[in-house]
């Protein structure tokens, strides 16, 4: 699926560029903000997959899998 593939793509990138700026010298204040940002894009993103396995009645859909919310992570310094 074309839309699937893109949305990889585009989760591909951005931890691209939070590696890369890692590898910079990036303090942990500094790439936070990345970091957060991948955590709920993934999340959107699995969900979305998730809805569209329900709808295809996908074998791999687990209903009982409830993946954390991007506001159960913390993160410290």
């Amino acid at each position: 699926m074309a839309e699937i593939d893109q949305a990889h793509q585009a989760l591909l990138e951005m931890l691209q560029q939070l590696r890369l700026a890692i590898l910079e010298g990036a303090t942990f204040a500094q790439v936070k903000p990345q970091l957060l940002a991948c955590v709920t894009e993934t999340e959107r993103h699995f969900q979305h997959e998730e809805t569209l396995r329900a709808a295809a009645t996908h074998p791999l859909y687990l209903s009982r899998c409830s993946p954390k919310s991007a506001a159960e992570f913390e993160f410290s310094a």
